[in-house]
């Protein structure tokens, strides 16, 4: 069995950490938002839907001998679709900073314990909200009619994050950056990766998308209105920024969003992290009717398991590079976890430290059927679900989301959520 600590850190870490504990530091550091003026948002154009400031989060580094390694992830949560939907979410904190509590908790790879995260817990650590709707990628700065008054300048905000980080934070001096992100910003990290390392020239810049690989491909009901048709609408109401080989090479808008198309023209490492039967994909895009774990008729089955094999044949450039790294779960959710799904006896968090510390090919990908067969899997979709349900518009926003939740204890319960959960799911 593979320990989640293999060539995670080296020995003085747990010294380090121990010394730490024995000192009495907090087991927790708070990672605090750091809003931007408005004078920066207006000259930067890093600005929400609503024209709040834009921000992030950041906990600088714990560990000394971290201060000049990097980790920024960037927020998921779906995009808005037409002009009910945008101005609905512009007032929540998915659309407007003016509800972003002053701090959050990071989890995952931005989590400060060795317990959670033995290999970059003393990392600088910068978390970027989502606020744009538009999947991280808009470069509209101001609100007109054609854009419903709205502005989408996702991509703006994350220059404008990574210019104030480096003109006040110490970015600058970065000797290893990693750009992670799960879902919206999975494929936010995905396509800013090599922006990143051009900006950031001296450092080791890799990428670390989760749940951003999305295909382009048909509906359920074989409707036109794919994430490519999608797409291909909202670019009639805002700009985006493009990979420009890539429009170059095939023309298509997909190379605003979809890793798929953008990776034969992507130039920075990149270990990926995706499940081959993903639910937002499966459900929420492609219209497949029943839900996660329940298959309603022989239609459907043949669907998801032409999506499965699509996805599984998609991913095979990752594995073929010997560039990059990938862990593909055969399972029923969207997003991997980072410490519970397992393949060959390795979690998510192990084999992303030993891929990236040992620079070694990491390919672990499930093989086994065609339908979601791996038993390590976590089924995520039941809390967060009944979460938007019951505290629309709350999610990740800090004490508020807390107050919601606890207002609705046996909804979520029986949801199968934890307090556990609903904390990260808040954001605190």
């Amino acid at each position: 069995v593979m320990p989640d600590t293999i060539a995670e850190q080296p020995m003085l870490t747990l010294l380090l950490f121990c010394l730490a504990l024995g000192s009495g530091l907090p087991p927790t550091v708070a990672m605090n938002l750091e809003l931007f003026s408005k004078e920066y948002a207006f000259q930067t154009g890093g600005r929400c839907l609503d024209g709040s400031p834009g921000g992030f989060y950041y906990r600088n580094a714990t560990n000394p001998r971290d201060a000049d390694k990097w980790v920024v992830y960037m927020e998921g949560g779906g995009y808005c679709r037409d002009e009910a939907e945008c101005t609905s979410r512009s007032k929540t904190h998915l659309g407007t900073s003016t509800v972003w509590s002053k701090t959050r908790k990071g989890g995952d790879i931005l989590a400060p314990s060795y317990e959670e995260n033995p290999s970059f817990h003393g990392w600088n650590a910068v978390f970027l909200p989502y606020c744009g709707g538009d999947v991280h990628v808009g470069i509209s700065p101001n609100a007109t009619a054609k854009s419903w008054n709205l502005i989408f300048a996702g991509h703006l905000i994350v220059v404008a994050m990574f210019e104030k980080l480096k003109e006040s934070y110490g970015l600058g001096s970065a000797s290893e950056v990693i750009v992670s992100g799960g879902s919206a910003g999975g494929i936010g990290a995905f396509v800013h990766t090599d922006w990143v390392a051009d900006f950031l020239p001296s450092a080791r810049v890799v990428g670390f998308p989760n749940a951003g690989w999305f295909l382009l491909v048909h509906t359920y009901h074989n409707k036109t209105e794919s994430i490519a048709q999608h797409l291909a609408y909202l670019h009639k109401h805002y700009d985006t920024w493009i990979n420009k080989e890539c429009y170059k090479a095939t023309g298509s808008l997909g190379c605003a969003a979809s890793a798929p198309v953008i990776y034969p023209y992507t130039k920075t490492a990149r270990f990926i992290a995706e499940c081959q039967f993903d639910t937002n994909q499966l459900y929420s895009q492609d219209g497949t009717p029943g839900k996660a774990g329940h298959i309603p008729s022989k239609a459907v089955q043949q669907y998801i398991e032409w999506f499965g094999a699509t996805m599984k044949s998609s991913l095979q450039a990752v594995i073929r590079n010997p560039r990059d790294g990938i862990f593909g779960v055969s399972c029923w959710t969207h997003g991997v976890s980072w410490d519970s799904t397992m393949i060959n006896d390795y979690t998510l968090r192990a084999a992303f430290a030993n891929w990236y510390f040992n620079k070694t090919t990491v390919n672990l990908f499930d093989k086994c059927g065609k339908l979601p067969c791996n038993p390590t899997c976590v089924v995520q979709h039941g809390c967060e679900k009944e979460l938007q349900r019951v505290c629309p518009g709350d999610i990740g926003a800090g004490q508020k989301c807390i107050k919601c939740a606890e207002s609705n204890r046996k909804k979520l319960a029986a949801a199968g959520c934890t307090v556990k959960k609903v904390k990260g799911l808040c954001g605190v």
